[in-house]
Formats: structure tokens, C-alpha cells, sequence
């Protein structure tokens, strides 16, 4: 899947500027394009059972935040919101990362994982 989306780029772009970045080269210009192309092209979907995951994790964050917030439900809401929104990114972020379509209960796991870590520091 990955050279497929490489191979369109490189028909898109010139085909040396485009080994130049794969093989390290520094033409800033031409890697952003790469990027841009990637991020668009790998746009990874759930799977339900990692659907189920964060819908679970959103409903401790509310718990924690009305346990931590009492009697403040549009600032609960608002928390809530932007904490699973948070998780969501860096679950779509670990998963371009391991070049998948499918997002992975793993894939959660680990973002949970780095959030209770950012959390402690």
C-alpha cells in the first residue's frame, strides 16, 4: 500500500526529487509535498472493537472529570471532549506509524498509555 503511494507521488512529482527525499536528500519543499500526500492518502479507519475501547475511555474521562469537577457539566463536557478528541489523534498518529488501514485495540492501548505518562510528568 505504501509503495503504491509512493509510486503516484512520484508520478505526480519529478522522479528524482522524489528519490532524493526517500534517500535522505534535504529539498525541504518536495518533502512537505510528500508529506501532505501521505498524511492524505493514509487516513486509517476503526475497527469496532477499538471503537468500543474509546467509547469506554471517553465515559472514565467524564467519570473522572465529574469525580474531579462536581456540579460543573459544561466544563465536564468540554474536558471530556478534548481529552478523547487528544486520544483519537495519537491513536490515528501510532497507527500511520505501523503503515496500517486499520486501527488496532493496541493502537489505543498505546496511546493510553502515553497520555497516563504525559500525565505523571
Amino acid at each position: 500500500d505504501i509503495k503504491k503511494t509512493i509510486n503516484k507521488f512520484k508520478e505526480i512529482y519529478n522522479e528524482k526529487k522524489t528519490e532524493q527525499v526517500l534517500l535522505g536528500g534535504i529539498d525541504i519543499k518536495i518533502f512537505i509535498k510528500f508529506v501532505n500526500f501521505i498524511n492524505k492518502k493514509t487516513c486509517p479507519n476503526f475497527s469496532k472493537k477499538s471503537l468500543i475501547m474509546l467509547q469506554t475511555c471517553y465515559f472514565i474521562f467524564r467519570k473522572e472529570t465529574e469525580d474531579f469537577l462536581p456540579n460543573k457539566k459544561d466544563t465536564v463536557l468540554k474536558n471530556s471532549i478534548k481529552k478523547i478528541e487528544s486520544l483519537i489523534k495519537i491513536v490515528k498518529a501510532i497507527c500511520k506509524m505501523r503503515i496500517s488501514k486499520y486501527i488496532e485495540n493496541r493502537d489505543v492501548t498505546k496511546a493510553l498509555s502515553m497520555l497516563r505518562d504525559f500525565k505523571n510528568l
